[in-house]
C-alpha cells in the first residue's frame, strides 16, 4: 500500500513558510513502516485542491491532508474533501465546545466563522491525531507488521568528502540497515535506517552499525538524534567544574543565545558580551588600539586578545571569541565575506583558527557560532582542531 501527503496553502507555494508538517508526518509514517510515495503541495484554490485529491485517489491507498482548515474564506479543504468523497460535513458539538472554551479563556467573543473549525478537528490536533488514530488505523487496515527506525549520528568540522572517504564502503555494502548523509548548517549527519518487524532485532542491527561507524569517526561524532552541540558543551563544562565567558563580534550574540537555550546554563556560563565596534573591543575587552590598527578587527591576534580579555574580566576558566565578516558588505580583497576568526583562551594558553565560510549573512553567523562551540568541545576532549 502507498500513502500520499497533500499540504494545502498558498503561503507554502510562495515560500513564506516552511512545510514542517509534511516533514513531521513523513518521519512518523516511516517509523510505522508505512510507505510514502508522493507529496503534493497545492495553493488555496478549490479547483486545484480537487484535482490534487482526485489524482491522489488514483495512485494512493491512503491520503493525508494538512492545511486549509481554519475559519477564513480561503480555508477550503473541508468543503472540497466533502465534495470529492460525496460525504456531507457535520458539526461536531464536542469540537465546537472546545473552541468556545478557548475563546472564553482568552476573554474574547468567538467570531461566527470559527464554527467552521468544528466541522473537522482543529489543525493544532494534527500530531496527536496522526500518532494516536491515523497511523494505528492504517497499520491495522493494511496488516502492516514491519517498522522503519532511523538513527542520526551528528558530526561537525568534517566535510562530506572526508566523511565519504572514512565510511564510504559502508554506503556501498549495506542494504539493511542503510546509510545516508545529510548536510546541515555547520553539521554533517549520518542517518542509519533499518526496516524489520522485531524491535529488538532492529535495535541490535542499528547498534552494531553505529559501533562500526563510531570506530571509524571517533570523536568527530558529537551527538545522536536530537542531541545538540550546546547541550554537550554544558555537560562537559559541568563535569570539569569549568566556567565560560564569550565575546562576540560577527556572531552578534548568537553564540551566547545558543548556550543559554540550555536550561541550567548559568551553572557554567558567566557572561556574554557583544563587542561589535573597535571601541567596544578596546574599552570592554582591553584589546590594544595599536593591535586593532595593525592587524584589523578580523584577525587572529585580535580574536586572541578578545578571548583572553573576556576570560580575564569575568574570571572564568575559558574565554571564547568570534570576529569576522558576515557580509554582504565590509569585505576587502584580502579579507573576503565569510572570513571568520575564532579563539579560545584559558589560564596559560590559547588557540585560534581562521575559517572561510560560504553562504548568506545568517548562515555565516550560524556556522561561526557552530565552529566556536566545536572548538571548545574538541579542546575539552583533547581532540585535535584543524588549522582552517
Amino acid at each position: 500500500m502507498g500513502t500520499e501527503i497533500i499540504t494545502i496553502g498558498t503561503e507554502l507555494l510562495l515560500g513564506q513558510i516552511v512545510d514542517t508538517n509534511a516533514s513531521w508526518i513523513a518521519q512518523r509514517l516511516a517509523e510505522a513502516g508505512i510507505d510514502l510515495f508522493y507529496k503534493t503541495t497545492v495553493g488555496d484554490n478549490a479547483g486545484r485542491i480537487e484535482a490534487a485529491l482526485r489524482q491522489a485517489l488514483e495512485r494512493a491507498d491512503v491520503i493525508i491532508t494538512t492545511g486549509g482548515l481554519g475559519p477564513t474564506e480561503d480555508d477550503l479543504t473541508r468543503d472540497v474533501v466533502a465534495a470529492v468523497l460525496e460525504r456531507p460535513l457535520r458539526l461536531d458539538p464536542a469540537v465546537l465546545a472546545h473552541i468556545e472554551r478557548r475563546f472564553a479563556h482568552r476573554k474574547i467573543p468567538m467570531p461566527e466563522n470559527n464554527r467552521k473549525q468544528a466541522m473537522v478537528p482543529e489543525p493544532a490536533e494534527m500530531k496527536p491525531m496522526l500518532t494516536e488514530q491515523v497511523i494505528p488505523r492504517i497499520r491495522e487496515t493494511f496488516g502492516i507488521q514491519s517498522r522503519i527506525v532511523s538513527r542520526v549520528l551528528k558530526t561537525c568540522g568534517i566535510s562530506e568528502s572526508k566523511l565519504d572517504h572514512a565510511i564510504g564502503d559502508y554506503f556501498r555494502e549495506m542494504q539493511n540497515p542503510t546509510i545516508g548523509v545529510l548536510a546541515h548548517a555547520g553539521e554533517i549527519h549520518v542517518r542509519l535506517t533499518c526496516k524489520g518487524e522485531d524491535p529488538a532485532t532492529i535495535t541490535r542491527m542499528l547498534d552494531d552499525l553505529e559501533a562500526k561507524i563510531r570506530e571509524r569517526l571517533g570523536p568527530l561524532i558529537f551527538g545522536r538524534d536530537e542531541e545538540k552541540l550546546e547541550a554537550l558543551i554544558g555537560q562537559l563544562l559541568r563535569e570539569r567544574k569549568a566556567t565560560l565567558a564569550v565575546a562576540e563580534s560577527c556572531t552578534g550574540g548568537l553564540l551566547a543565545s545558543r548556550l543559554t537555550d540550555i536550561s541550567g546554563s548559568s551553572d557554567y556560563l558567566e557572561r556574554g558580551v557583544v563587542t561589535y565596534s573597535n571601541t567596544a573591543k578596546e574599552q570592554i575587552l582591553g584589546v590594544p588600539a595599536e593591535l586593532l590598527r595593525e592587524s584589523g578587527a578580523v584577525s587572529l591576534p585580535v580574536v586572541r586578545a578578545m578571548a583572553e580579555g573576556v576570560r580575564r574580566m569575568s574570571g572564568t576558566t575559558f574565554g571564547l571569541a568570534t570576529t569576522g565578516i558576515a557580509g554582504p558588505t565590509g569585505a576587502t580583497p584580502e579579507k573576503p565575506v565569510g572570513l571568520v576568526c575564532i579563539a579560545l583562551a584559558w589560564d596559560g594558553g590559547d588557540l585560534a583558527r581562521e575559517y572561510r565560510f560560504h553562504g548568506g549573512r545568517e548562515l555565516i553567523k550560524y556556522r561561526a557560532a557552530q565552529m566556536a562551540l566545536e572548538m571548545l568541545r574538541r579542546h575539552l576532549l583533547a581532540v585535535p582542531i584543524s588549522e582552517t
